[in-house]
């Protein structure tokens, strides 16, 4: 990235070894050009922080998909249509790539950088393996679903369902009955 502003000096010409992804590239651009990042719609981090010579950054993991149902991988693997995709998580060192329906691929690439040796399978793995499968899931929870909203209207929105007769989490009358005489249960 080249920045004209006086305040990327500091970094200029250099290799930033940050973990970054694709979806850091609309906020990095929406904030280049003097907009606010509606984060309540884009997942990505501006990357301006570090071409302005932050240090903290964060992400400690990079996570890709792919889908390849429209690739020859697919027939060759057997997989549905739905079933051909591929999840990449990397924490710098370890690589990890989960396609659905088969067992983990793994590669350090400290010592095979060219992804040589999968070491999904090996024993000696299981503590690497189980980390960045966590990530894996982690992943697959994340803010996706109501994009749309902000959080403070979603806090405004909070609790409504009470009123569409709609109960989550009560598990007895005296629950209900509490919750109901509460403050926050009466509209």
């Amino acid at each position: 990235m080249v920045d004209p502003d006086p305040r990327a000096d500091a970094t200029r010409g250099r290799v930033n070894g940050n973990l970054v992804e694709a979806i850091d590239l609309v906020p990095t651009f929406i904030e280049a050009s003097g907009g606010t990042v509606p984060d309540h719609i884009l997942e990505g981090h501006s990357l301006m922080p570090l071409v302005h010579g932050a240090t903290d950054w964060p992400r400690d993991i990079a996570v890709s998909e792919y889908d390849f149902a429209f690739r020859e991988a697919r027939t060759l693997l057997g997989t549905a249509i739905r079933d051909s995709r591929a999840v990449m998580v990397l924490d710098g060192r370890w690589k990890l790539v989960h396609v659905t329906g088969f067992r983990p691929m793994l590669y350090d690439l400290e010592t095979d950088p060219r992804e040589f040796v999968d070491l999904g399978d090996d024993p000696a793995r299981e503590a690497t393996r189980k980390r960045l499968g966590n990530e894996v899931l982690r992943w697959t929870e994340r803010l996706r679903t109501r994009t749309t909203m902000t959080d403070a209207r979603v806090e405004r929105l909070t609790e409504i369902e009470k009123d569409e007769g709609i109960w989550i989490g009560f598990w007895d009358e005296a629950d209900m009955e509490r919750a109901m005489t509460s403050p926050k249960g009466r509209s």
